[in-house]
């Protein structure tokens, strides 16, 4: 019936023809690419930090009432935890046939934020992170271009500039940085000073800690009050940790860790995670892109954003695209175009 029509009507089939492929090639265009499927969420990572407590404190006043707590939680399929020197890191994963997981995370986060008021006041707010379970789009490598041993310092910063810079792509969802360990601030005290000031390391480290609380760096006037304004990359400047008051004696008395220690900002030791590229350091950036953006479109910016940065810095480093998602897609594209040819 349809056919006879149309065969009756080839202007109206001409036109039928043409709105279907039109509907085609707009569908091909604005299609998502991804190399791997779309996975919900299942599993997060709880981690707070219990400064100067060694494993077993750590166990017992921390892990165990976090765990406790999450015990009444349904969909949750296992709750695996590690506890170590200054630190407690519990592995939480759903069940497989939950839908709305982020309605599982919320009740999650509600009961480690009740539960976090009965841990020691020591104890650091906890970091709670859902895992990604996707690929990276894109992985890139930055080396030191000089034989000589690099300047990690230097480098460090190079990496965060290039990671600024391919978060600012429109599409990244967040950038990774791998063989980064970080900085770390040492005051190195002598057993004579620990003796004299009657304190131990512990108790020396808790108030260097209670003094860094986030000072603001302005405010926002409102109507009715004004909003304290704080940068989440600002830096903290080593004369801050230097100038940080400390208490000791049965009278009260202060003095600044800089009197007492010596204080120093150095690489992390031993460095808690490494980068090799053909057998050299790197740092090593893993980019991921929002599900509904074109990997292809996204990967023409990023490559040339990698590739400004690199001719901008070339005297001191090497930047290069170790894998990149669109190669794939591209591949099983004209794959899949052939089959349906």
């Amino acid at each position: 019936m349809i056919a006879e029509f149309l065969y009756k009507n080839p202007r109206l089939l001409i036109l039928t023809i043409v709105v279907i492929a039109a509907a085609g090639v707009s569908s091909l265009i604005v299609m998502p690419r991804l190399e791997d499927p779309v996975l919900s969420k299942r599993v997060a990572l709880a981690s707070t930090a219990f400064p100067g407590a060694n494993a077993r404190r750590v166990e017992s006043l921390v892990t165990i009432p976090l765990e406790q707590s999450l015990s009444g939680i349904a969909k949750i399929k296992q709750v695996r935890s590690n506890s170590q020197t200054g630190i407690s890191n519990i592995v939480i994963e759903l069940e497989d046939e939950v839908d709305d997981v982020d309605a599982i995370w919320t009740q999650v986060r509600d009961r480690i934020s009740e539960t976090s008021s009965e841990l020691p006041e020591t104890c650091l707010p906890t970091d709670f992170e859902v895992v990604p379970l996707k690929a990276f789009a894109a992985i890139i490598a930055v080396r030191w271009n000089s034989g000589e041993q690099p300047n990690v310092s230097i480098l460090r910063g190079l990496v965060r500039q290039l990671r600024a810079d391919l978060v600012a792509i429109p599409g990244t969802e967040r950038v990774d940085l791998f063989g980064d360990s970080g900085e770390e601030y040492v005051a190195e005290i002598t057993p004579t000073m620990l003796a004299s000031l009657g304190l131990s390391t512990a108790a020396i480290s808790e108030q260097i800690i209670a003094n860094q609380a986030d000072q603001p760096a302005g405010s926002l006037p409102t109507n009715d009050s004004a909003i304290q304004l704080s940068l989440q990359s600002d830096p903290m400047p080593i004369q801050r940790v230097a100038d940080s008051l400390i208490s000791f004696g049965p009278r009260g008395e202060t003095a600044p860790v800089s009197k007492v220690a010596r204080v120093q900002k150095r690489l992390t030791e031993p460095a808690s995670s490494l980068a090799l590229i053909d057998g050299r350091p790197a740092i090593v950036l893993g980019a991921m892109v929002d599900d509904q953006r074109r990997v292809d479109h996204w990967s023409d910016q990023m490559m040339e954003t990698v590739a400004g940065f690199e001719q901008n810095y070339q005297r001191e480093i090497t930047a290069e695209v170790v894998f990149s998602q669109h190669e794939h897609i591209d591949r099983r594209m004209i794959d899949l175009l052939r089959n349906l040819g």
